[in-house]
């Protein structure tokens, strides 16, 4: 998986890097008065009545296509990381995280917390769910694993009897898709 993650962010550096390549040598050509975006047509500069005529169109194609190859390398890179975390998640804690909106929804769970990519999950009872695979613990007091996640998810009050979060009863195997959900998440606003 993190080889995955390294060969997309290399093609990402590759379009970052040649296409400020290309600027660079478009600009350096302008200020030298020569060559492809130069600024100036050589058949204009000639004898004749009137000023050379600056061609600002093929500079402002050029910087364009610089817009465009940054826009789409960038675009993939963070695509293909928003996928290989999900992917890793899946693979970390046995689940469907594409399933988990859904059965946050119908579990209660949008109504106590913030879950990003969940509609209507603003809740401000709990604590917002976002970078989950960052903490530490799980409330406080479970070591934070995928397993102790679900757990957690299925029956908190058996680990904490005086926590506020109810005792869901999800299916194990919803539970692992909520927990997968909330490590893929990666603190994504």
């Amino acid at each position: 998986m993190s080889s995955m993650r390294h060969r997309y962010a290399a093609v990402a550096a590759a379009f970052l890097l040649g296409a400020a390549g290309a600027a660079a040598a478009v600009l350096s050509a302008r200020r030298r008065g020569s060559g492809f975006g130069s600024g100036f047509d050589a058949a204009d500069s000639g004898p004749g009545p009137g000023p050379a005529r600056p061609h600002y169109a093929r500079m402002g194609l050029a910087l364009g296509l610089l817009v465009l190859v940054v826009a789409v390398g960038s675009g993939a890179y963070w695509y293909e990381r928003s996928r290989s975390a999900e992917a890793w998640a899946a693979t970390l804690a046995a689940g469907d995280p594409g399933r988990a909106p859904m059965l946050m929804i119908r579990n209660g769970c949008a109504g106590c917390h913030t879950i990003p990519g969940v509609p209507g999950a603003r809740g401000t009872v709990g604590p917002g769910l976002a970078g989950m695979s960052d903490r530490g613990f799980i409330a406080g007091v479970l070591p934070n694993t995928p397993e102790n996640l679900a757990r957690w998810i299925r029956d908190a009050r058996s680990i904490n009897p005086h926590t506020a979060m109810p005792t869901t009863g999800v299916s194990e195997a919803d539970a692992d898709s909520m927990a997968a959900y909330l490590y893929a998440l990666q603190r994504r606003p």
